[in-house]
C-alpha cells in the first residue's frame, strides 16, 4: 500500500494572493455588518 499526495504550491500562492486582496477590500465592510447587526440585537 502505497500513499500519494499531490502538493500544488502555485494554487496555493494564487489562493492567498486572492484572499489577501479579498480581504484588504471586504473584510473591514463585513466587520462592520457584523458588529452593527450585534449591536442592533
Amino acid at each position: 500500500m502505497s500513499l500519494a499526495v499531490r502538493v500544488d504550491v502555485a494554487e496555493a500562492e494564487r489562493e492567498a494572493q486572492a484572499f489577501q486582496s479579498f480581504g484588504l477590500t471586504r473584510f473591514p465592510r463585513a466587520v462592520q455588518f457584523a458588529l452593527t447587526g450585534v449591536v442592533i440585537d
